[in-house]
């Protein structure tokens, strides 16, 4: 008898709608805003934000340490597009507390914690890869998640998204093992299987909802399911 993580030393994790469930960005926004009495219609704000994320997304990769400066000229960006003149920046300064508030849109899945536990039990070397930038380091603190992990890769520093090679192979660097004795585990065909496939590190896909029922490669419905006997 055996697991799907068999023959494995280290097992890699997607961040976001892996190992935490994430509210829609557009949420927080519209909350923020109706606390201020704001009123903001969903399909223009949408559109600012996806105005913003065609601006800056090339850029983010030069703001390394400094995402604070970032979201300031990000958020301002979609207050502008949206038709606000944001007197006193009260506004944005808002909007850029309640992202810093990790709880208020970000939750653990109820089984993290205990499958970390227990594959840190096990031995085994626990990384994330994560197309994110330098803020995942303070959100896996606030959700007490960072003590689990060996090695934290993310694409800002690796100047490339999954399914790019590049972040998977600055994390196999990071841990100095073969593809051959990793799994990388995640939500995304795209991001995670593909991407992980081709580095030759094993993918399982996390399917939450049952949405791929011939995903080309081994799955589970949650992380409990890497502790299941085979």
């Amino acid at each position: 008898m055996g697991n799907l993580l068999d023959g494995a030393k280290v097992v890699f994790f997607d961040f976001g709608d892996t190992l935490v469930s994430l509210r829609a960005p557009l949420e927080v926004w519209v909350a923020t805003a109706s606390k201020l009495g704001i009123r903001v219609r969903r399909d223009a704000l949408r559109d600012a934000t996806a105005a913003a994320d065609k601006e800056y997304k090339s850029s983010v990769y030069e703001y390394r340490g400094r995402m604070e400066e970032f979201w300031k000229l990000y958020d301002g960006f979609v207050i502008k597009r949206l038709g606000f003149t944001d007197r006193g920046g009260r506004f944005g300064t808002a909007v850029e507390a309640a992202f810093l508030d990790t709880k208020r849109w970000m939750s653990v899945f109820p089984e993290t914690h205990t499958v970390l536990s227990n594959l840190k039990r096990q031995g085994l070397i626990l990384g994330i890869i994560s197309n994110n930038t330098d803020d995942m380091l303070d959100r896996l603190n606030d959700l007490d998640l960072l003590r689990y992990f060996d090695s934290l890769t993310y694409s800002q520093e690796a100047g490339a998204e999954k399914p790019a090679p590049e972040p998977f192979v600055l994390a196999l660097r990071r841990v100095r093992k073969k593809p051959e004795q990793c799994v990388h585990v995640g939500n995304s065909l795209e991001q995670d299987v593909a991407g992980a496939k081709g580095v030759g590190i094993r993918p399982i896909l996390v399917d939450r909802e049952g949405s791929h029922p011939d995903p080309g490669c081994a799955v589970v419905r949650d992380l409990r399911g890497l502790l299941e006997e085979a």
